[in-house]
């Protein structure tokens, strides 16, 4: 009995000396994760206090830290006296040990679901009393309305969003913004990346609310403002549509003098703050953000292809954030050959484009448009812009020359720019305007010659396949042909047809179509041969009406099928080489005697043509000499009906053909930046219809001849930016139609002879500060209205 008590006794000494020998293992276990989770901690509470969490939840994890933290201090070390307290030690580090995992098992984890539910839920601001711990949610997201949930901020054109800030954070100023752009360009995005900015959030005092207005409005203004009635703050509407203008307005009345609204919408909204428009991400943005959505989910990095291959992935999806996030999820995780078949698809040897190799970006495209009464009225314009060749600008005045043949528009432009502004309202295109060299952005917004589209390569493609859905398998409005050297010649008829030389592809073209050719009402031709007379076996010219030919050779001669253009009213030829194209075969010109109006651009004119019908010569950088001098024809009998004639930047004209004087069906004369036009010749006195005379920027033209003075039925004179002109005609007096006379940067007062106070229908001058003070004087002596500006703006 005794020696079993013994051998117990033993047995339970034993397990305590184990459970004592366990101790330094336990107290290097504790120290262990001590040291990993201690810095964790101090951020989870660092981070805590930032999102103003309740106290309770930051005091009960400095709790744990402390505890942890005292435990090891005490019972970690022992000393040689204190062997036998080795276990009860042991037994308080257990303990200790315990309560940091259950904490961080049950309790954190229970705590990070509900702040990450509660982030996601509610951007939550603090109020003006920072001591208060009440919050109150600033806005709700709704995440499936974002492009990018869970985007670096450097990935989202971060130039345009740093202007915005600072517009925003500004005391003075602009009151209400309207961010724009077109589907899928991050508008919304970006706007919420702003609302929870934290200079946003400081300058606003957390008083910043994010509301998506939609179609259906089913709130008032008032009701919109509510929760900015009472102090500053940042209202931001969603989504809103063309015909909401009001309920802006009622917000507006509505909310503190120190408030501002920014308002996302697709289509600029006139009468509503600053118009900003959203722009293609720049390169360094473009590939951030592919690289964020290339990299696998739940990883920090991933191995990509160099940096060549990323521009140009980058480079295909235009800078549209959404084309990069489809093709990043695609790429994701992919080896580098995968990228490059990619990048084949895209090639001009495919001919493919993002919408053709993802449906659902298009469809995406398509529906907004679809969604919008805008683009109805403008579609036709819209794919218009296709026959242009992409990344090249498209000059206004030659899409006026088009429209006013094609859709019975105004010859003076005002329905043209009417369109221009609608397209890039809805941010289809974008307007350049371009300055001349010493002019003002007045004067370049009063001539229809210095205004131009651009359009986002995306935007081409979808107005291209657009224009291919309408058309028929013979007949159609556009057709739009591409030959690009060795590489597959392309049309709208056969776009992906994998064929090599014009050869090839024609005779696969009449084996296709039986020997039918393809009637279209309007042609655009980018070749790159000096002849291409195969395209009378593609083009049944008949049909067509206006004919565009985008240049990029040395010559270029116009192709047969051009005598087949019996009903063809406008000719647009564009040469965007660095040289001038060498232009031949023009006698064709002489069949189409339905020809209208002729459009080109840097090209040499060897000789005129006879054309009865045409009204207007357009000639931009043109080599014109050998044609005026060395031609056997008359000009008046070459064009007798001509009724408008452009003349602008040509590098050899000196002086105004004597020809063009004997032209009395001649309304509108311009010649402008012609650098080495000296002369204006007497003869002019003959043009008695003509109501718009241009002579400007031409800095060696020196004198107007007297015989201006008899041109009765002038309205419009322009002489600005002649600097070497020495003087106006005596009588210029007589003039008694003019009501416009634009003279800024040529003469002086002293150059002005006394009877331009004859000029008594004159309604408005422009001028320059030197000659300011005179007409000021004169529109005070004279007893009728006078508007008097000056093309920098008034001083």
């Amino acid at each position: 009995m005794a020696s079993s008590l013994v051998i117990e006794l033993v047995k339970q000494a034993w397990k305590i000396v184990e459970e004592g020998l366990k101790h330094e293992r336990t107290a290097q276990d504790l120290g262990k994760t001590g040291d990993e989770v201690s810095p964790m901690f101090a951020e989870i509470v660092e981070l805590a206090k930032r999102l103003d969490l309740p106290a309770r939840q930051i005091e009960s994890l400095q709790d744990i830290m402390k505890q942890m933290g005292e435990a090891h201090l005490k019972y970690s070390k022992i000393q040689c006296w204190d062997c036998c307290c080795a276990p009860c030690y042991k037994a308080e580090l257990d303990k200790a040990d315990k309560a940091i995992k259950d904490f961080i098992s049950y309790r954190l984890s229970l705590q990070t679901a509900w702040a990450t539910m509660e982030i996601l839920c509610h951007i939550e601001t603090t109020t003006s009393d920072q001591a208060s711990s009440h919050r109150k949610p600033a806005f709700k997201i709704d995440r499936e309305t974002l492009i990018f949930p869970e985007l670096p901020i450097e990935g989202l054109n971060s130039l345009l969003m740093q202007n915005l800030r600072s517009c925003l954070l500004k005391d003075d100023g602009d009151k209400v913004f309207n961010l724009t752009g077109f589907a899928g360009s991050g508008k919304t995005t970006l706007a919420i990346q702003l609302c929870v900015d934290q200079q946003i959030q400081g300058f606003f005092n957390g008083n910043v609310h994010f509301k998506s207005v939609g179609p259906k409005i089913e709130s008032s203004g008032e009701q919109l403002a509510s929760e900015l009635r009472e102090r500053k703050g940042l209202l931001v509407l969603d989504n809103v549509e063309p015909g909401s203008e009001d309920l802006v307005e009622q917000c507006w009345k509505q909310i503190p003098s120190d408030s501002k609204i920014l308002v996302i919408s697709r289509v600029v909204l006139p009468g509503l703050g600053s118009p900003v428009a959203m722009t293609p991400l720049g390169e360094e943005d473009a590939v951030i953000l592919l690289r964020h959505f290339v990299r696998p989910i739940g990883t920090a990095s991933c191995n990509l292809p160099d940096r060549r291959i990323l521009l140009q992935v980058v480079e295909c999806c235009g800078g549209s954030p959404m084309a990069i996030k489809m093709i990043g999820r695609d790429l994701r995780g992919k080896p580098s050959e995968f990228w490059r078949q990619y990048l084949r698809k895209w090639s001009p040897s495919q001919g493919l484009s993002i919408l053709d190799t993802h449906k659902k970006f298009f469809d995406h495209l398509h529906q907004s448009l679809q969604d919008s009464e805008e683009y109805k009225a403008i579609s036709d314009f819209f794919m218009d812009l296709c026959l242009f060749p992409r990344y090249q600008i498209i000059p206004v005045s030659a899409l006026l020359d088009m429209w006013v043949e094609l859709y019975n528009q105004d010859e003076d432009g005002i329905d043209a720019m009417n369109v221009v502004h609608s397209l890039t309202a809805m941010n289809l295109a974008d307007r350049v305007v371009q300055t001349r060299e010493g002019g003002s952005s007045s004067d370049a917004e009063d001539d229809v010659d210095n205004q131009f589209l651009t359009q986002h390569s995306i935007l081409r493609d979808l107005a291209s396949r657009y224009s291919k859905e309408q058309a028929g398998e013979f007949e159609r409005k556009r057709l739009i042909i591409e030959t690009n050297g060795n590489d597959i010649p392309r049309s709208e008829c056969f776009p992906q047809q994998p064929l090599r030389g014009i050869d090839a592809f024609l005779s696969v073209l009449k084996a296709s179509i039986l020997q039918r050719r393809v009637a279209a009402r309007i042609l655009s031709i980018t070749p790159d041969q000096n002849d291409t007379p195969e395209l009378r076996s593609i083009i049944q010219g008949a049909e067509a009406q206006v004919l565009v030919l985008n240049l990029c050779t040395h010559e270029y001669r116009l192709p047969e099928v051009i005598k087949e253009m019996k009903n063809l009213r406008v000719l647009i030829v564009i040469n965007n080489g660095l040289r001038s194209t060498q232009f031949g075969n023009l006698k064709l010109l002489g069949f189409l005697k339905a020809l209208k109006r002729i459009r080109l651009q840097n090209v040499s004119v060897p000789c005129l043509w006879e054309m009865k019908n045409l009204r207007k010569l357009s000639l931009y950088a043109c080599e014109v000499n050998p044609a005026f001098e060395n031609s056997s024809m008359k000009i008046s009998e070459a064009m007798p009906n001509l009724v408008e004639l452009k003349m602008e930047d040509s590098p050899d004209l000196v002086e105004l053909p004597a020809g063009f004087c004997d032209i009395v069906s001649l309304k509108k004369l311009s010649i402008v930046k012609c650098r080495c036009f000296t002369t204006l010749r007497q003869e002019i006195r003959k043009l008695r219809n003509l109501e718009f005379l241009r002579i400007s920027y031409c800095h060696n033209f020196k004198e107007m001849p007297e015989s201006v003075s008899e041109l009765q039925s002038l309205t419009f004179l322009d002489i600005s930016h002649c600097r070497t002109l020495g003087k106006l005609p005596d009588d210029i007096g007589n003039l008694q139609s003019l009501t416009d006379f634009y003279m800024s940067d040529c003469l002086k007062t002293d150059d002005l002879p006394s009877s331009i106070m004859n000029l008594t229908r004159l309604q408005k001058v422009i001028c320059d500060e030197n000659t300011y003070r005179f007409w000021e004087v004169v529109k005070i002596s004279i007893d009728f209205d006078l508007e008097v500006k000056t093309a920098i703006g008034m001083p």
